[in-house]
């Protein structure tokens, strides 16, 4: 039996083929059905596109309402209790007071942000005391000391209140402790920095402290020092 060429005809939307040779059917079965299997998978795929696009919400990425926003992974975050705005702060790390009347905000700013709780009124913006005071400020101060840090920041959520709520902790990215008293009239106030020792790694001299706990009676205060992985 000759080989014939083999013909496709379309009848009624379906294949039909005529082959005189066997391998040459088979070859040309395996070609339709293919054909086929990626008709499906593009019609599928065409679909799904369509269905996505006809869901796809129409709100830009970011606040979108009181207490409402969508993130880049079109979710709708809605946050309960009161959103208070802090732009530019990118907040990190957060301490209540233990009276629960202040709650103290730190991020990529050199400054604290404090906040009543329950309203979500902004009541301070506290910057972070001098690296030259290494001490609570006396009486006469020089005007050098008393100049706040400018390049200060909180180094991850090291920030925390002593027991008695008179005092308030701080992580300073760049090798120190930042300490702010709390007044009779609940004003935080910045007090001096503490120094921590050098940690001498490879690429940086100064240590960078992380975490920070306090004793019940707030007398022994722990850091922990992250590039020379240590409990101070």
């Amino acid at each position: 039996m000759r080989a014939a060429k083999q013909n496709i005809d379309v009848v009624q939307g379906r294949f039909k083929t005529r082959a005189v040779n066997p391998d040459a059917s088979r070859f040309l079965h395996i070609q339709v059905a293919s054909a086929f299997v990626g008709a499906c998978l593009l019609s599928s795929a065409v679909t799904r596109v369509a269905a996505t696009d006809a869901l796809a919400p129409t709100e830009h990425v970011g606040r979108v309402g009181t207490n409402r926003a969508v993130t880049p992974v079109n979710q709708m975050v809605t946050p309960a209790g009161v959103q208070v705005e802090l732009p530019g702060l990118r907040p990190q790390a957060i301490a209540l007071s233990p009276n629960g009347r202040l709650l103290v905000v730190a991020g990529k700013t050199s400054e604290l942000v404090v906040v009543d709780p329950a309203t979500g009124k902004i009541l301070q913006r506290v910057a972070l005391p001098s690296e030259k005071q290494n001490e609570p400020q006396p009486q006469v101060a020089s005007p050098n000391i008393l100049q706040p840090d400018a390049k200060g920041q909180v180094s991850y959520t090291g920030l925390v209140f002593a027991p008695d709520g008179k005092r308030l902790y701080l992580s300073n990215v760049n090798g120190s402790v930042k300490v702010f008293t709390v007044t009779p009239e609940e004003k935080v106030v910045g007090s001096h920095s503490i120094p921590l020792p050098l940690a001498n790694a490879p690429r940086r001299k100064e240590e960078i402290p992380a975490g920070l706990a306090l004793t019940l009676d707030g007398t022994r205060l722990y850091v922990a020092l992250n590039l020379s992985n240590r409990l101070m």
